[in-house]
């Protein structure tokens, strides 16, 4: 199937009549991040030399793996909050970070167009290797062995990766790639593994089938780059945030914006539970939305510049931010 065309059938229930009001309310089975109002700073991390891109939890909660535009990858406990690994990765700075295998194995992705593997325990790097044509610009797992890379290249590629990450072979691994017109700069997958959700500088947000790679919908973006896409838990919504200062809220089933608000800043990343949504801006601002009523419950200054990079701990517990200050927060 060619790029653009859209699949026979994807959905086999009716579309929803077109919602025009606040986002449908979610189930019982959705995660729901208590207390997150009270957000505080437990700790605060000078760990880096240049800014923070992106960040990513331990299952547990207990690690926090960081990488920055000064090249290097640090692992800090996040109840001690202490330094666990330090170590260089690339000659350029690092843009992507994930941690597999319950925190034993990281993966980072470079602007020198490399995905680069490192063994915790052992702490060095097993697997280097290029994977673009472009830098890497975001990553997405799906277990046990699909990776998903986006690029600058305006592609995302899909591995099936063997066990043990050491030996990643392009010709054979690579098993589909999706084109774009524009540089990837985001991407999700939703907890059934079977669609993926891409942004591009250009504000473009596509949605894509797993299982016939091919695009579902095209959905009506931003006007300028998208930074941060994430769907609900249910996977019937997806969210996106943008350098237009605008976060959108979709309804998968009809494709429509739900939602959207325009803010007084560029907006440069995300993370939410389907009711909760936290948003970090360009001045270091972070917003705390309810999308169940719609409403923002709250607004603080997080970092000094932009507030890069977010992630939390599945129950909320532990949010983690990163900064254009070069700092990583733990906050509780």
């Amino acid at each position: 199937m060619e790029f653009g065309q859209v699949p026979k059938q994807i959905f086999t229930h009716p579309h929803p009549r077109r919602m025009t009001g606040p986002p449908p309310a979610l189930s019982s089975l959705d995660v729901c991040w208590r207390g997150i109002e009270n957000l505080a700073v437990s700790a605060e991390l000078p760990c880096h030399k240049s800014a923070v891109t992106s960040l990513c939890l331990s299952p547990d909660g207990r690690l926090v793996a960081s990488v920055s535009y000064d090249c290097t990858l640090k692992i800090h406990n996040t109840v001690s909050a202490t330094r666990e690994r330090s170590v260089s990765l690339s000659s350029l700075p690092l843009t992507a970070v994930m941690m597999l295998h319950e925190g034993a194995t990281v993966l980072a992705a470079s602007m020198d167009s490399t995905l680069i593997v490192y063994d915790v325990e052992c702490g060095r790097i097993v697997e280097s290797v290029r994977g673009h044509e472009d830098a890497v610009s975001c990553l997405a797992w799906i277990a046990p062995s699909l990776l998903l890379t986006g690029s600058w290249d305006c592609c995302v590629r899909v591995w099936r990766l063997r066990k043990p990450l050491t030996a990643i072979k392009p010709a054979s691994d690579l098993i589909a790639q999706l084109d774009h017109d524009a540089r990837i700069t985001a991407l999700a997958t939703n907890r059934l593994y079977t669609l993926l959700a891409t942004g591009t500088t250009e504000g473009d947000v596509f949605l894509w089938s797993l299982k016939s790679f091919s695009i579902v919908k095209n959905l009506p973006g931003h006007k300028e780059s998208v930074n941060g896409i994430d769907f609900s838990p249910d996977g019937t919504r997806l969210v996106t945030c943008s350098d237009d200062r605008t976060l959108k809220v979709f309804d998968l089933c009809t494709g429509t914006v739900v939602f959207s608000k325009c803010l007084v800043q560029k907006l440069k990343c995300l993370v939410w539970d389907g009711k909760t949504l936290l948003v970090g801006g360009a001045q270091g601002n972070i917003y705390l939305w309810d999308l169940v009523n719609v409403n923002l419950v709250k607004e603080f200054q997080a970092h000094t510049g932009a507030v890069l990079c977010i992630c939390a701990s599945d129950d909320g517990g532990v949010v983690i931010t990163g900064g254009e200050d070069k700092k990583v927060k733990i906050w509780r």
